[in-house]
């Protein structure tokens, strides 16, 4: 749920809400998604590796617990100084904190379902979060925005699929190797 809520929340409809909520020219919302995306590509990748070397779970938790942290300042932010400089620091902030997610979410799937169930059961429960939550998200926003009055409501929306999904993170058995046995094998 985070992670798409997050993309499509975040990434792909921050432009529109940079022109319509915001008020700036449609070139500025598309320069910092530009950058949350770039974000994602860089460190996602990194974080994957370093799920798998410190395991999964303390990047869910502490990503999601971030996320819901950072997302109502920064929503705060934007709507305080509308402009590229906030937009970009919103990107990058919200974008380090997705990648820690995504990072080590990927490798959670594969784990969670037998190999014989691994697909089918992937694409049902992943295409419907991503229908139900991410496709219904600029409706959602929308929505938040017109009935609370308040341009910062996407923060409640993004903060409530992280809590969510840090339920879900703490219910998550890790099968990686935990961060103190590795870093004891470090310092022997």
């Amino acid at each position: 749920m985070l992670w798409t809520v997050c993309t499509y929340a975040i990434l792909f409809y921050i432009p529109s809400y940079a022109t319509r909520v915001l008020k700036l020219p449609s070139n500025v919302g598309f320069v910092a998604g530009l950058l949350g995306g770039l974000v994602l590509v860089v460190a996602t990748p990194l974080v994957g590796r370093l799920s798998d070397r410190y395991g999964r779970r303390p990047w869910l938790l502490g990503s999601a617990l971030a996320i819901f942290l950072c997302a109502y300042p920064m929503f705060w932010l934007i709507n305080a100084m509308p402009g590229l400089g906030s937009l970009l620091v919103f990107e990058l902030v919200l974008g380090l904190c997705i990648s820690g997610y995504i990072g080590s979410i990927l490798a959670v799937f594969s784990e969670l379902l037998p190999a014989r169930v691994l697909s089918t059961g992937l694409s049902v429960a992943y295409n419907l979060a991503v229908t139900l939550f991410g496709g219904f998200a600029t409706f959602t926003i929308t929505w938040l925005i017109a009935t609370t009055g308040s341009n910062v409501a996407p923060a409640f929306y993004i903060m409530i699929a992280a809590a969510i999904s840090t339920g879900g993170a703490l219910l998550y058995r890790d099968t990686a190797r935990p961060f103190h046995a590795v870093f004891k094998e470090a310092h022997r």
